[in-house]
């Protein structure tokens, strides 16, 4: 039996993933384009490797911001947990209301 051809959101991580999912819902025309020139999987790459480094540089920015340090882990470990998993959310809301432009 053959197998069944990987979608293009198969290929990436969550930023290309969420571009992808928003031209789909917003810019249908958009991502019919992308996808028949053949430039889609491109396209969601590029997304997925700028927002990569995006979320990693705002996350280091907001863990200095507010004080995630490995002294605070060594401290603290329950208050550092609580601090990492907001600096996640916070990074996952801001760069997903930028995607979604």
């Amino acid at each position: 039996m053959g197998r069944k051809p990987k979608e293009p959101s198969e290929f990436y991580g969550v930023w290309g993933r969420m571009r992808e999912e928003f031209l789909k819902r917003e810019h249908p025309a958009i991502y019919r384009h992308l996808m028949k020139s053949g430039e889609l999987m491109e396209y969601l790459d590029g997304y997925q490797q700028a927002y990569s480094k995006r979320a990693a540089a705002l996350d280091a920015e907001l863990s200095k911001e507010r004080g995630l340090t490995d002294d605070l882990m060594e401290r603290d470990t329950l208050r550092w947990i609580l601090l990492a998993g907001q600096i996640h959310l916070e990074v996952l809301r801001r760069l997903e209301a930028e995607i979604q432009r």
